[in-house]
């Protein structure tokens, strides 16, 4: 941890990390798990699984991703902007 970072308190290091995790629960439970990015998606799946990863949450987050894969001509790649239900 770098020098600013050990200034401030457990406490309040715990708060944040909590209150970043619930807004990105509640829009991955509003968005019906689907992200506009793949990056996005990702890198809430490891905050998530970080958390929790035995939850319901974690699970529906990991089933997610297939979302984001599709098979074409060039093989399996990653699509950026995810509308598939």
């Amino acid at each position: 941890m770098g020098a600013v970072a050990k200034r401030i308190p457990a406490s309040v290091r715990r708060r944040a990390l909590e209150r970043s995790l619930d807004h990105i629960r509640y829009e991955q439970l509003t968005t019906a798990f689907l992200d506009l990015y793949l990056v996005n998606h990702c890198l809430n799946s490891v905050a998530v699984y970080c958390a929790d990863p035995e939850s319901e949450h974690t699970r529906r987050t990991i089933a997610a991703l297939p979302n984001y894969l599709l098979e074409g001509e060039a093989g399996l790649t990653a699509q950026s902007l995810s509308v598939q239900v």
